[in-house]
């Protein structure tokens, strides 16, 4: 059995097929089965590690993060820019230093109080989901405080 302390992540290639998961900080690649139409047994399509050795030997499928840049966003009641695209982004931290509901929008679209992707509590930390590297928007519904960000690269 695994005994998970932290999140678990699914990790999907670029036809959105799940690929690997990242558990503890390790990544593992994941094996699958299927059923073939003219064969009456399952058939392993993934590769030479059984599911005893998958879960064994956890495999490296991404660099370490080496870089790390925070900036700060004052809280305001319209859309504004949290973080900017960035292709090299490997994950983002962001923390509603406010009193106030931040909402938060993936994406180039304008983020309303009735439009918007997440809610971040007040005094709550958030992960942006993995692999997402476009811009990020975000709207409080009250002024004051800030969204503290740190950018993973």
């Amino acid at each position: 059995m695994v005994v998970a302390h932290g999140p678990l992540v699914v990790l999907y290639d670029e036809n959105k097929n799940p690929v690997g998961v990242v558990l503890d900080g390790a990544v593992y690649r994941l094996q699958v089965e299927a059923k073939v139409s003219n064969f009456p047994v399952v058939q392993p399509v993934s590769g030479p590690l059984t599911n005893a050795e998958l879960r064994a030997s956890p495999i490296l499928i991404e660099s370490a993060i080496s870089n790390a840049v925070r900036s700060s966003v004052a809280g305001v009641e319209v859309d504004t820019s949290l973080l900017p695209a960035n292709p090299i982004r490997k994950g983002a931290l962001i923390y509603n230093d406010s009193n106030s509901v931040l909402h938060i929008g993936l994406g180039t679209d304008e983020v309303t109080l009735n439009d918007f992707t997440f809610l971040i509590s007040a005094g709550t930390l958030w992960q942006l989901p993995l692999g997402f590297v476009g811009e990020v928007r975000g709207i409080w519904v009250d002024s004051g405080g800030a969204a503290r960000i740190t950018e993973l690269l």
